[in-house]
């Protein structure tokens, strides 16, 4: 179970033709008023004393008269606005400045009795014992700025939904204050709790988000959370209650994070831990607390760490692990005195804690009894009159692990996202824990996969290196790469590192399993820093696939709802009527669902982020470990994934540094860093941060650590053949300009894709371009042609959308894009030039794409570019035509391309290419064919298309596959080879074959009517 942090309750907002119902000026009753009003309208109530219950309607608010005065509690319309029957909630709902009281039986007598007795004879009552609240609450809503006293049971009971409970006032009530139960998921916050009959705020089986707030003089705990409740509890002032300033119980699954609240003056203990209860206790100030400032009891198990702990005289100890608990102590200043700063009946590491000891009672700094096993290092004590006192069968060990001396990390990665998060701005994101981790981080802003598709980004990932280098850049292929070029991650395990991955591999390369091997400790679905051995450093990555295309836009909706959607609250799914799609979308109730869904799986995984990150705060690790999270590329949605804008190449990035390990980045929390970060940069980054020196043939260069380098000037992407759909697009970004470059421009970015055809979205996308409908946005995505080359201020135009290449006035930047462009190409000897069918051929026993790329004899590359460049120029074909009878064929396969590219043939052209369908190498064959077909001369070149069908090695099947299914109807007289050849297929494809999965993709769509 995990909380939900900041809610978006975007259904709070009134529209200007909502109306406001008095009371009792149009209504003499407030319910008459509720019953008549409309979603959004507003009930409005003068003040006085109203003596009905009250049930509320969905999407109504229902407020007291008058202004925000404060009075002695709360508001002062609040005080004057008084209800005596008590309130229901309706979904979406509001309830805003109410005093709430007299239902159910309060019994002053009971009540004086159990607050002089500390609750001792109280029994443990489930929140959720029988009886009226004066609130309840089981859908999402909001109540606010209300009054709840004197009520015979609790005062406000949320018993389901995720609704906001926010300034509140709740006192003598016979239940607790507030009490949030049955895995409701409530936002409770800046309410003020005293004096109930048990806990201020109680959690019972529910998982709120309980921040800010006030609890004092309860008769049990100011917090109270049992019963497999796991909230954030954060920034809460607890003091003077009769008990347990905040209160643990109940199985090892109650396991809340307690973080940075304020306990003191309570009566028993600051916060009590017992019945086999596991928190995690951090940064909390625990004072003067008479008891125990924390005790752990009854088989619990604590992670205790970073808190400050003091107390003015008194004999108890300050901190007490009894018997049969255990707790991890660590990080904590221990101030004061006592028979003992701790006190171990049980199992306690104890390690870098500062103990103060003053006052002649300052005894034991650290206390073993008879059976304890403590295990010590790392600890300061002064003051105290004596160190460390042990029973005789005590266990005392020295040397449990320090803090690691290099840095931990972790990876948080996810699939298919672009910047999407509320921290980066997107309003309409419910993404309260990486906005959290924002907070606490580096939010850089400028980072870009290398390609926008995911195997060939992991490629690069694990590498260091670019896929086009490697020849890993199609999705997929299974090109072997060399022997020394291993997986980063092999560094970092001969360094000490316990390196695990949980799950996705996915790298692209032959023998990958062998390179898993080499790669990680553990690569599985139970893959886990915790396997390590005590004390050893980790790099560990959890890769999430709930944003994944699949669920954003390829899965049916009923599968959708079913992994998705049911496991999201009301609050927390996304309402199409009120998404904004982006500009380069049809503005379509279609295109706001899939908008919606997408955003559905982004809040999902945002929680998914937020457990992996409570698990390591559990551990104690937070502060000895540095968190990156990411997206392994652009949002699985079109004009994202697989395209080169930003939408497809720019991800989030957020890097948390602990204290410790600060230095590593000059930057503080919270702050932004605009340098280009590619993902080629990431694996000496985390070499540099590890301590590590990176391999000599990384392609990136660190960005954070001892080794970080000059901010990079550019990063590139690289976008080619993905499944069936071939295609070779390359960009060049710096900070403000985008450019690509297309060298396939009579191919559209939303090319005929089998998988992401089977989009609801996709199809309507394709149906209104079809039919024009669309307008110049969407066009960018859907137009059946691409310019040549593409330029995009990014500043002025962050989505891309009108393209600068032929402005004259921008061509002295088009110019320095095209350097880049061809310098890297050429620098980092770009293998993409060549088809996969060409390099399967050129490469011999034991040899790679990468060997292959750098003898210049078989791989002209120089040649080759130029061919390539070629394309799509108006004055090339008389040098296309010379190039169709070029030496190498690499050259010759370009030289077809930029004749199959162009808008229209010469006679001297067709006569070139009826030539070259006799080209020793099929890949020329089939462009030649493919070329001649699109121009009217099916009848020549279908032949050569069917004959490749039947026999030649697959990847060279699926190039003429896709070559028939483009042309459409002239394909028509090849379906019956092509039928065959889509039988072969479907039995390749049982073996697990992907290629045989593209051509059946191709083949099916080409056969269907």
């Amino acid at each position: 179970m995990i909380y939900q942090c900041a809610i978006a309750f975007l259904w709070f907002a009134v529209e200007a033709t909502a109306a406001t119902l008095k009371v009792p000026d149009d209504f003499k009753t407030i319910q008459s008023a509720i019953d008549t009003a409309k979603t959004r309208d507003i009930v409005l109530v003068v003040d006085g004393t109203y003596r009905e219950p009250m049930k509320l309607k969905p999407g109504v608010i229902v407020r007291s008269a008058g202004n925000e005065d404060k009075g002695k509690l709360g508001l002062k319309r609040a005080e004057m606005t008084i209800l005596e029957g008590g309130v229901e909630m309706a979904d979406r709902a509001v309830l805003d400045g109410f005093t709430v009281t007299g239902v159910g039986k309060y019994d002053e007598k009971l009540w004086q009795h159990h607050f002089d007795t500390q609750g001792n004879e109280q029994s443990h009552e489930h929140i959720g014992a029988a009886g009226v609240p004066g609130i309840a609450v089981a859908v999402t809503c909001e109540v606010k700025n209300n009054i709840v006293h004197h009520i015979g049971c609790t005062g406000i009971a949320i018993t389901a939904g995720s609704p906001r409970i926010i300034g509140n006032v709740c006192y003598h009530n016979m239940g607790g204050g507030i009490g949030s139960m049955s895995d409701s998921t409530a936002v409770i916050e800046k309410n003020l709790c005293f004096e109930n009959f048990y806990a201020g705020i109680g959690c019972d089986g529910a998982s709120p988000l309980i921040q800010d707030n006030e609890c004092h003089t309860n008769i049990r705990a100011g917090i109270g959370i049992s019963e497999g409740s796991s909230p954030k509890v954060a920034g809460n002032r607890c003091f003077k209650n009769r008990r347990a300033g905040i209160g643990i119980r109940t199985g090892a699954e109650t396991r809340p994070v307690v973080e940075a609240n304020e306990c003191r003056d309570n009566d028993m203990a600051g916060i009590g831990v017992e019945e086999g209860a596991r928190p995690t206790l951090t940064k909390n100030k625990l004072t003067n607390n008479k008891l125990v400032a924390i005790g752990i009891s009854g088989g619990s198990e604590a992670i205790i760490t970073e808190n400050d702990i003091s107390r003015e005289g008194g004999a108890p100890p300050m901190i007490a692990v009894l018997e049969k608990s255990s707790a991890r102590i660590a990080g904590n200043k221990i101030r004061g005195g006592g028979v003992a700063g701790v006190l171990v009946k049980g199992k306690a590491a104890i390690c870098d804690n500062h103990f103060i000891g003053s006052g002649p009672k300052a005894n034991n700094a650290i206390w073993a009894h008879a059976g304890a096993e403590v295990t010590l290092s790392g600890n300061r004590i002064e003051g105290w009159k004596h160190e460390i006192s042990a029973a005789k069968d005590a266990k005392v060990f020295a040397g449990e692990e320090k803090p690691a001396a290099r840095p931990n990390i972790l990876w948080l990665t996810t699939e298919d996202m672009s910047q999407n998060l509320g921290c980066y701005g997107d309003a309409q994101a419910i993404t309260p824990r990486l906005d959290a981790l924002a907070r606490e981080a580096v939010r850089f802003t400028n980072a870009f996969a290398t390609a926008p598709v995911c195997s060939p980004s992991r490629s690069c990932l694990i590498t260091g290196m670019f896929a086009t280098s490697l020849g890993t850049q199609r999705l997929r292929s299974a090109f072997p790469v060399p022997a020394e070029f291993g997986p980063f991650t092999a560094e970092l395990r001969a360094a000490g590192y316990y390196c695990s991955n949980n799950v996705k591999t996915d790298y692209n390369l032959r023998d990958e399993p062998a390179f898993i091997r080499a790669a990680w400790d553990d690569s599985s679905v139970k893959a886990h820093w915790r396997n390590r051995r005590a004390g050893q450093p980790f790099f560990s990555v959890v890769n999430f696939m709930t944003t994944h295309q699949s669920r954003t836009s390829a899965w049916p909706h009923e599968q959708f709802e079913k992994e998705i959607g049911s496991k999201l609250s009301p609050v927390e799914r996304h309402d199409p009527a009120r998404m904004m799609p982006p500009p380069f979308y049809p503005d379509t109730d279609e295109s706001h669902r899939a908008w919606a869904r997408y955003h559905d799986c982004i809040s999902l995984m945002d929680q998914q982020a937020g457990e992996i990150l409570d698990q390591l705060a559990a551990d104690g690790l937070a502060d000895d470990t540095i968190v990156f999270f990411y997206s392994d590329h652009g949002m699985g949605m079109p004009r994202g994934k697989r395209c080169l804008q930003d939408s497809g190449l720019r991800v989030p990035l957020l890097v948390r540094f602990p204290k410790k390990w600060a230095h590593l980045d000059p930057s503080p929390p919270g702050s932004v860093n605009g340098r280009l970060v590619s993902f080629v940069d990431f694996a000496p980054t985390v070499l540099s941060l590890c301590g590590v020196k990176a391999p000599a043939y990384f392609q990136g260069s660190a960005f954070l650590g001892p080794d970080a380098a000059t901010p990079n000037e550019f990063v590139h992407g690289a976008r080619d053949r993905v499944d069936e759909a071939f295609d070779v697009s390359r960009s060049v970004r710096d900070t403000r300009w985008l450019y690509i470059r297309n060298y396939m421009p009579h191919l559209s970015w939303m090319q005929p894709e089998g998988y992401s055809d089977t989009s609801t979205f996709r199809q309507e996308f394709k149906r209104l371009a079809a039919e024009v409908k669309l307008s110049s946005g969407p066009l960018t995505y859907a137009a059946p042609h691409r310019a040549l080359e593409e330029l995009y201020d990014t500043q002025t135009d962050p989505d891309n959308l009108h393209n600068l290449a032929a402005d004259p006035q921008h061509r002295a930047v088009l110019e320095k894009m095209r350097t880049e462009l061809r310098r890297w190409q050429l620098s980092t000897r770009y293998t993409g030039f060549l088809t996969e069918p060409q390099m399967w051929t050129h490469i011999k026993s034991k040899e790679t794409a990468w060997s292959i790329a750098h003898d210049d004899a078989r791989y002209p590359l120089t040649r080759i570019l130029d061919a390539a460049d070629a394309v799509g120029r108006a004055d090339a074909a008389p040098r296309q035509r010379e190039w169709l009878r070029d030496s190498d064929d690499g050259v010759r396969y370009w030289a077809a391309v930029g004749l199959h590219a162009r808008d229209t043939l010469a006679d001297v052209d067709r006569k070139s290419l009826r030539t070259a369908l006799s080209d020793a190498s099929p890949v020329v064959r089939i462009e030649a064919a493919a070329a001649l077909a699109r121009h009217g001369d099916a009848a020549t070149a279908l032949p050569v298309l069917t004959a490749v069908l039947s026999k030649e090695h697959r990847e060279i099947v699926l190039h003429a596959a896709r070559s028939l299914e483009l042309l459409g109807p002239a394909a028509q007289p090849a379906h019956d080879a092509m039928r065959a050849a889509l039988v072969t297929a479907r039995v390749a494809e049982k073996s697990g074959d992907p290629i045989a999965m593209f051509i059946r993709f191709s083949l099916e769509a080409a056969l269907s009517p």
